[in-house]
């Protein structure tokens, strides 16, 4: 398959092909491959066609490998189903349609109805009916949902934000299981759902809840926005998001809808202990190339642009990294670009004498920029962290609402 690749890129340099371009930083997606999956991307063109069907018969011929076609589709964007039927009977495949299912994740799917999360529901019901739940004790049973039922979803929980209905029918059937022992039937739930998915050290059976699972997965993807920086995800999502509008800490474009979107939407809402996310992400200066001087929180506790925000408007490259704005030359800082021009009013010169000051005391360590995961609950970044400093913020307000007092150790 790194053959295959290699014949493809080739194809695309010499002009024979032409893949998906991206707006933006000119991003050229042709193909992508997992295992036995492969999806081939382009425009539409009876060229690219004809150009990919030579490919995959000289690829069999020096392989002995063979696609096989009939099992494969063509999707088409933007043409008629006519054209599409066309091609795919000269390819000698079948015609796909809108979603399809890759990788086990549905493609072009308004995730937010409640029908696309039934792959989901009937997987977890298929799994309770090969279980012989009668014959389980209720501590077999909550094995079980910790180990397997609370696992199924979490590919989907992943990438989408699950809609509340789809939490609760899946929470539902683990409360069935726990206490009945099957989806059907009728029985005494003995103890609350609240009480059962709290942490041990609070009298509770240490079941995650389906929304903390979901928020702290979606959160990974800020971590990994800031942390990952070779990433053909991260460079499509600059593509198609990113541009010239105004963005701070992830990019958005509100006008293009999408999993993305709705990813960055949930954690704008998100809070620990009264902080944003992007107030917990900061970096740790090393060269300076891979953190943004105005955006991110790399020296004091808040971007640079909510703390010189006359300056700020005076900046040509809202998204300039550090190194494009200050150096070390001789021991001392350097500034670079057209932003202290900004200082003319009485709170742009305030501003770049608490700019002067604060530059000042600027370390380059000249290694790698690191990035530094602080939510005050967790050693580090990882979404197991992130799930227990959600269960405990949510289970300490639950103890105030009830006038409680909490000690920890």
């Amino acid at each position: 398959m790194e053959a295959f690749a290699c014949m493809i890129n080739k194809a695309c340099r010499l002009g024979d092909m032409e893949g998906f371009s991206l707006s933006g930083n000119g991003v050229i997606i042709s193909h992508m491959l997992y295992v036995d999956d492969t999806l081939l991307l382009g425009t539409w063109s009876r060229k690219n066609i004809v150009m990919l069907s030579r490919l995959l018969r000289v690829f069999n011929m020096c392989s002995g490998m063979k696609f096989n076609v009939q099992k494969s589709f063509l999707f088409g964007l933007g043409v008629s189903n006519m054209e599409v039927s066309n091609l795919a009977e000269t390819m000698g495949c079948k015609v796909g349609s809108f979603p399809f299912t890759y990788l086990g994740i549905k493609v072009a799917a308004n995730m937010n109805r409640i029908a696309h999360w039934d792959p989901v529901i009937d997987t977890i019901c298929n799994r309770l009916q090969s279980w012989k739940a009668k014959v389980l004790s209720i501590g077999g049973r909550l094995t079980l949902i910790k180990s397997v039922l609370a696992s199924l979803p979490v590919y989907y929980l992943s990438l989408f934000k699950a809609p509340s209905q789809v939490l609760e029918n899946i929470e539902k059937l683990m409360r069935k299981f726990l206490w009945i022992g099957s989806k059907e039937g009728k029985g005494i739930h003995l103890v609350s759902w609240n009480v059962v998915t709290k942490p041990k050290r609070f009298g509770g059976l240490g079941i995650s809840k389906l929304s903390e699972v979901n928020s702290a997965l979606l959160v990974k993807w800020a971590w990994r926005f800031k942390s990952d920086y070779q990433g053909l995800w991260k460079k499509s999502i600059l593509s198609i998001h990113g541009g010239r509008n105004k963005w701070t800490f992830l990019p958005v474009n509100k006008a293009c809808r999408g999993v993305w979107k709705s990813i960055v939407s949930l954690l704008g809402n998100i809070r620990f202990d009264g902080r944003r996310i992007d107030q917990l992400i900061s970096c740790k200066l090393g060269d300076g190339s891979r953190v943004s001087f105005w955006k991110d929180i790399w020296v004091g506790t808040t971007p640079l642009w909510m703390r010189w925000p006359t300056l700020f408007k005076s900046e040509t490259d809202k998204n300039a990294p550090v190194c494009n704005r200050i150096r070390m030359e001789g021991g001392n800082i350097r500034i670079f670009g057209d932003w202290m021009k900004g200082a003319t009013p009485v709170t742009g010169i305030s501003e770049a004498q608490d700019a002067l000051f604060l530059l000042s005391d600027v370390n380059f360590s000249g290694s790698r920029d690191l990035w530094i995961w602080d939510d005050n609950h967790s050693d580090g970044f990882s979404v197991a962290n992130v799930k227990a400093a959600m269960k405990k913020i949510f289970t300490i307000n639950r103890f105030k609402e009830c006038g409680g007092n909490i000690g920890f150790r």
